[in-house]
């Protein structure tokens, strides 16, 4: 024996006992309601589930795939595994006529009295079911949407959800709306196919999953706050991904994810790490201003770095975060040949300009897993893979992966990285000619403060200069195997004395041009002195600059 109404009679055969409520539960409004709606609310009151799946279970697999069937632009069939659909859509159409629920279900069970109050305290978990409109008023219940389809999409707008919101497998052919959500706890989406996603200024209280899923579409989750973590793992999005102004409070997971083109994270807000390890990028990821609290993870132990495509761009610029965990292999486009030094071009083209951090490594690093072993050349070639590189002086990223470095113990590579950071502004072509001059002069003379030894030889040198002009003014020539005249060493001293007029080194070295010469030292000898004189204070000035900490030294 069935019952039924006047709209789905023949494809939703359910018993009358199926049906029957609990003594106190207020059925379902004689009109604009359908049998399968009197069923699903039955099942719900009585179990908390309805679930067509098991009531239909003879074609729950058919259904589920032909759910999928569409065109696929993007090489992603839902075929079965022969490579055909399982039924004719005419068959699936038959099949999802009995498992559809009234525009009105949801509303109505969800958001009304005196049947909301009827639902069990564990929500609602509906499965297999055809399902249109949705939901835009606040929610006490969880709610669970398994397996379903959604022809015309999900409108949740502006809906608050008491409890948590679990969407599993379900086909949503049009947008999945999200948009300005409230969630007391956490929000699931997983292995779903869906249209545009819009999770803009959505705030959650717990964490937000969207796992193993394809966004056939863009994906907007601007203004978006996740006081947990926001999972984006295993996710292809077939759109942009626009994300200003994200506040995240724990981690962002963007890992695995099998394609992802633009990614725009400015001003982004993320507590914990944020993780790009072992996706798929082909195009400009963006994190102008983003401020990460931890890590910035772009390789682990436990994932692959991450693939960039020949258009993916990797924007840095004055964004921060508190580690930096990469490795070289995870910085080079797809398909360079790995080398121990890679060029310029074989990185992902990164704009680093004011980006900064503290530490190299993180909590899934090891030694093998950070740049602080790699050769400082491999970090330069990085920080100037962007094209346009030399166009204005950027000398953040230099500073940035200096001062890491020094902290970690690799001076030396610190130096070389301040030492290119003053190369770069010899390039850069906003470098004015003086300020060019100044600079190449300090890198002759002292390494640009970080080859102080430098400068002690050019005083050196210029006292011997001097010594050899003293002792040519007293006749003295060079011959091979001929001794230098007794009077050399007090030559040196005097030299040395001239080249640092600021220090005396001996009370002799005054007037000992004139003493040694009997007053009858010629003029070019003293425009010589006086010119070593001149160099000398010059140099002696790079030497205590540097020594002093003027100069940038790469370990603080």
């Amino acid at each position: 024996m069935t019952e039924s109404t006047s709209e789905g009679e023949a494809d939703a055969p359910f018993a009358a006992e199926e049906m029957a409520l609990p003594s106190g539960i207020p059925p379902l409004p004689e009109e604009g309601f359908t049998v399968t709606d009197r069923w699903a609310w039955a099942q719900i009151v009585l179990s908390g589930s309805a679930d067509f799946n098991a009531r239909f279970s003879d074609d729950a697999e058919v259904c589920l795939t032909g759910a999928r069937a569409r065109p696929a632009p993007h090489d992603q069939p839902f075929e079965d595994a022969e490579g055909h659909m399982p039924a004719s859509a005419e068959e699936i159409e038959r099949i999802w006529s009995r498992r559809t629920l009234s525009p009105r279900f949801l509303n109505q069970i969800l958001c009304c009295e005196p049947w909301r109050s009827a639902i069990p305290s564990a929500g609602i978990d509906i499965t297999g079911a055809r399902l249109e409109g949705g939901v835009e008023r606040p929610i006490s219940h969880g709610v669970i949407l398994d397996a379903c389809l959604l022809p015309e999409g999900l409108v949740l707008y502006g809906a608050s959800f008491q409890s948590g919101l679990l969407l599993r497998d379900c086909t949503i052919k049009g947008m999945l709306n999200l948009c300005g959500v409230t969630c007391a706890q956490t929000v699931r989406i997983s292995g779903c196919w869906t249209g545009p996603l819009d999770l803009s200024e959505t705030r959650i209280e717990g964490s937000l999953w969207v796992t193993d899923c394809v966004i056939d579409g863009p994906a907007d989750v601007m203004d978006l706050k996740v006081a947990g973590s926001f999972t984006l793992a295993g996710t292809a999005v077939h759109g942009s991904i626009e994300a200003d102004r994200l506040d995240v409070g724990g981690t962002l997971f963007l890992r695995s994810m099998p394609y992802v083109p633009n990614f725009d994270l400015v001003n982004a807000t993320i507590g914990g790490s944020l993780d790009l390890s072992a996706s798929r990028f082909d195009g400009i990821v963006d994190l102008t201003n983003a401020q990460v609290g931890r890590d910035l993870r772009l390789s682990t132990r436990e994932h692959q770095p991450p693939v960039w495509t020949g258009n993916a761009k990797l924007i840095l610029r004055n964004a921060h975060s508190l580690a930096l965990q990469a490795d070289t292999e995870a910085l080079l486009r797809e398909g360079v040949r790995r080398t121990k030094t890679p060029k310029r071009q074989d990185f992902v083209p990164s704009d680093l300009s004011g980006f900064t951090f503290r530490t190299f490594g993180g909590r899934h690093a090891d030694g093998a897993d950070t740049l602080a072993d790699a050769p400082s050349q491999v970090i330069r070639n990085w920080i100037e893979s962007r094209k346009g590189a030399n166009d204005r002086y950027t000398p953040a990223p230099y500073r940035a992966f200096a001062e890491a470095l020094g902290a970690a113990g690799h001076a030396d590579k610190a130096s070389e990285l301040l030492i290119a950071k003053n190369e770069h502004r010899l390039r850069a072509r906003n470098t004015g000619l003086f300020t060019r001059f100044v600079i190449w002069f300090s890198g002759v003379i002292s390494g640009y403060g970080q080859r102080n030894h430098r400068a002690l030889f050019w005083y050196v040198a210029l006292g011997f200069f001097g010594m050899a002009a003293g002792l040519w003014a007293q006749g003295w020539r060079p011959e091979v195997g001929a001794a230098l005249p007794e009077t050399w060493d007090a030559w040196l001293r005097a030299s040395l004395d001239n080249a640092a007029p600021v220090v005396e080194f001996s009370p002799d070295s005054a007037g000992a041009m004139d003493r040694l010469l009997d007053g009858n030292a010629p003029d070019w000898l003293r425009s010589i002195w006086f010119a070593i004189a001149m160099l000398g204070f010059v140099v002696l000035s790079y030497l205590l600059a540097g020594i002093s900490g003027v100069f940038d030294r790469g370990e603080k």
